[in-house]
């Protein structure tokens, strides 16, 4: 294709750098990966230098050739990454017409899929789930799949109640933390619902006349 040459100062600043965005998922986030990532930019043609393009644009009435090439970069993810992580690699992007040799920088950022159970906040790993009324007052246990493969358990203290918005913590279980090396963040259980019987037999509801009657 051919490119209009622009500002043709001998001193051209270089352009602004290209973004690229990686999304990745919070397992890759977590373990740490290196992925390649294919990139298109466009460069000159035949053009080596700033006076070599001058001398093409006068011979086409202003315009240059360029070509658009395909290139890999490899981006090397480390361990507890979080969404907006910016990777600038020198020189990877594309030239601006009549500046041969002065390519942008090219900046990748990175970007977190949605994930199937958890919701991220910071290093720590929020699971909602919704609860029974049964659960809520005897308490719980809950197994899930860990974002490092490995069962999380997760339960209330014994003899606590919890009502809706309550919170079950399990510490170092979320994702590793960048300011503290070898530190993970937590696993925070968060019950967004309590589930109420539709119905309740007399006796059922004699016992929780019983069972609440003491409560505040």
């Amino acid at each position: 294709g051919m490119g209009g040459m622009g500002g043709m100062g001998g001193g051209a600043k270089r352009p602004a750098p290209e973004e690229y965005r990686l999304a990745l998922s919070l397992e890759d986030l977590f373990a740490g990966c290196r992925k390649k990532l294919k990139v298109k930019r466009r460069v000159h043609s035949t053009a080596k230098t700033p006076e070599d393009a001058r001398a093409e644009a006068q011979r086409a009435n202003g315009a240059v050739a360029m070509r658009e090439t395909e290139e890999v970069v490899e981006v090397d993810v480390k361990p507890g990454w979080k969404a907006g992580t910016k990777l600038t690699f020198a020189a990877k992007g594309s030239e601006q017409p009549g500046h041969p040799g002065k390519p942008a920088d090219l900046v990748v950022v990175i970007n977190e899929k949605p994930h199937a159970v958890f919701k991220r906040d910071g290093d720590d790993l929020v699971y909602v789930c919704a609860i029974t009324l049964r659960q809520a007052l005897c308490g719980f246990k809950l197994t899930f799949r860990g974002v490092d493969g490995e069962d999380v358990v997760a339960q209330p203290a014994t003899g606590e109640v919890t009502s809706p918005g309550g919170t079950v913590r399990v510490k170092e279980r979320g994702m590793p933390s960048r300011k503290r090396p070898g530190g993970r963040g937590d696993v925070i259980v968060k019950v967004d619902r309590v589930d109420f019987p539709k119905r309740a037999t007399e006796t059922q509801r004699a016992g929780f006349k019983e069972l609440l009657s003491g409560a505040k």
